[in-house]
């Protein structure tokens, strides 16, 4: 994975100040320079920017070789952002950046999506639910539902394109008491480091 002159690439991480972009940017650190854009300060943030900003967005992409696209209104916003806020961020923001790339000749681009989208699918009624990708997903909130639909973006551009576009759908990562991150790490629980390794190495894949 590196840039044509033989030098690490420079990688676009949106939500750079989260959780999982923070982990994200500290792995791509190692080999390569991660320009992070989030919409509050942070380690890994060079642009405090939010991905609805279609103008600064195409800004910086035309800085970058590659794409990790993490930034998200997630399930626990549902009860504090409107239905508009979840499309405009995770539908209009995800298409903001996949055209951007086409415009600045990407071909690596890696989203990260979720688990979550499975919704009621992942609710047991007779025994357990393996959670595979034949899994058919049923939606429970907006969160879930725009999820599905920034994939669709993604598919539709990688096919249309010829852009090499990876969705990685990321189990719960969220800080919880160890009780509770025990039970999850049974079923549906991952590390953010084993996480953030995931999205390095899908990009490094394409």
């Amino acid at each position: 994975m590196e840039a044509g002159n033989g030098v690490g690439m420079r990688i676009l991480v949106t939500g750079s100040s989260g959780q999982l972009g923070a982990a994200v940017a500290e792995q791509v650190s190692t080999s390569h320079e991660p320009i992070g854009i989030d919409l509050v300060p942070g380690r890994w943030t060079q642009h405090v920017m939010n991905i609805t900003d279609r103008t600064a967005v195409f800004e910086v992409v035309r800085e970058v070789d590659a794409i990790i696209h993490t930034a998200s209104l997630h399930q626990p916003h549902v009860a504090i952002h409107s239905r508009r806020a979840f499309i405009d961020t995770n539908i209009t923001g995800t298409l903001n950046l996949l055209e951007a790339a086409i415009q600045s000749g990407i071909q690596r681009f890696v989203y990260s999506s979720t688990t979550s989208l499975y919704g009621e699918a992942m609710a047991p009624t007779e025994k357990a639910v393996w959670v595979t990708e034949e899994l058919v997903p049923r939606p429970r909130d907006i969160y879930d539902i725009t999820k599905i639909a920034a994939e669709e973006l993604c598919r539709n551009i990688a096919r249309s394109t010829g852009m090499s576009i990876l969705c990685l759908r990321v189990s719960r990562f969220f800080a919880q008491t160890p009780e509770l991150q025990a039970l999850y790490r049974l079923y549906r629980g991952v590390d953010v480091r084993d996480a953030a390794t995931a999205h390095i190495l899908a990009l490094s894949s394409q």
